[in-house]
């Protein structure tokens, strides 16, 4: 009878402890304001695209150190970069009552994930590269790069130097949606895709895929995707003594995997924003950058700075709009954010600030 007393007693403190975490973890912090809208923000915090997470979530973050008295209390919920558990995660969260809005990150996760908030009459603001976060287009606003914005300034600039091209792409709706982009404005008037080739986001060896490269002799290579396959092709790439240029798209904007190819980053051609500059170029992107080393130890990376910016902007809005739509947002105007002027476009998409960058002696310079 004791054993039972004691059992049932502690099953109730783990009980209890439990709803104590979940008390604090769900409730407003102090400083928002009281009523305030509730916004889920979804990231990959663990899992293939955990190092990006890493990036979104500082943007959140920075949100947070910096807005006062903010109308909007920001849930995160960790995806797990897979699209089944971040359904499942919102499900749960919106057992809560309807959130005024949703924030999603990684192509792979917010299109599924589309389907529910457009069946629930959720709000979402897509953090995505891919299109297909836009279709249908009410009830959703992207606030990122499109992949045109991402993938045509490439294809240009390869087109104008090079011959032939080979492309390694994850597989997944971020490379797949660049090599097809590429491949559209690129290949012409004689010039060549040799090679086109697709890996797994956890893959590690990697060596094959470079060797074609090799063999291939292609005069330029455009590496796209998220995860460690990645990384391990560009430092492969390196190490078996690749003569051409490697390109990339918004992939290779991760200032710690930078800073950890260190010399051999040198001469990679990439899309970014002014917040990757090593020197940006006007006074809020400096401002910002130089806050956000301070608070966090790291570089800006330009994900963070789209959840910021969504995060300031559905801030703006819950003072005035009860209920979102594509509208709402451009009823904003221009937003003069911390990359630059956000123009919202019709379709719920936008012109994000959006230029071609080169590591060059250990800097992120722009390329003219």
């Amino acid at each position: 009878m004791k054993n039972s007393s004691r059992l049932l007693v502690g099953v109730l403190v783990v009980v209890l402890a439990i709803v104590g975490v979940y008390y604090v973890s769900m409730r407003p912090s102090s400083d928002v304001a009281a009523g305030a809208k509730r916004v889920l923000v979804v990231l990959p915090l663990t899992g293939a695209g955990a190092p990006w997470g890493e990036h979104f979530k500082r943007g959140a973050d920075m949100f947070a150190k910096t807005e006062k008295h903010p109308q909007i209390d920001v849930q995160i919920i960790d995806s797990q970069t897979n699209a089944a558990q971040a359904l499942a995660a919102v499900q749960q969260a919106a057992l809560r009552g309807k959130p005024y809005a949703i924030i999603s990150t990684l192509s792979s996760v917010t299109v599924p994930l589309k389907e529910w908030t457009q069946r629930e009459g959720v709000f979402l603001v897509a953090c995505v590269i891919t299109d297909k976060a836009l279709q249908p287009p009410d009830m959703v606003q992207r606030v990122y790069p499109s992949v045109e914005a991402n993938g045509k300034p490439i294809a240009k600039f390869a087109a104008a130097k090079f011959p032939r091209v080979g492309i390694l792409h994850s597989n997944d709706e971020l490379g797949i949606a660049v090599r097809k982009v590429f491949e559209r404005d690129y290949a012409s008037d004689g010039r060549t895709v040799a090679l086109a080739e697709g890996y797994a986001l956890k893959e590690t060896e990697v060596r094959s895929l470079v060797l074609k490269v090799m063999d291939a002799k292609v005069d330029a290579v455009l590496v796209t995707g998220i995860g460690p396959a990645f990384w391990a092709i560009i430092r492969e790439l390196k190490t078996q003594g690749y003569p051409g240029q490697i390109l990339s798209d918004a992939s290779f904007a991760d200032p710690k995997q930078i800073d950890l190819l260190g010399a051999a980053a040198d001469g990679i051609v990439f899309m970014g924003s002014e917040t990757e500059l090593s020197r940006p170029r006007s006074n809020s992107a400096g401002d910002f950058n130089d806050q956000f080393v301070k608070s966090f130890g790291v570089p800006v990376n330009y994900t963070g700075v789209t959840v910021y910016e969504s995060l300031r902007m559905l801030d703006a809005l819950a003072r005035t709009t009860p209920k979102l739509s594509t509208g709402s947002f451009q009823s904003l105007g221009d937003w003069l954010g911390v990359p630059g002027t956000i123009r919202f476009l019709p379709g719920g998409d936008s012109d994000y600030p959006w230029f071609l960058i080169k590591r060059e002696g250990g800097r992120n310079v722009p390329v003219n």
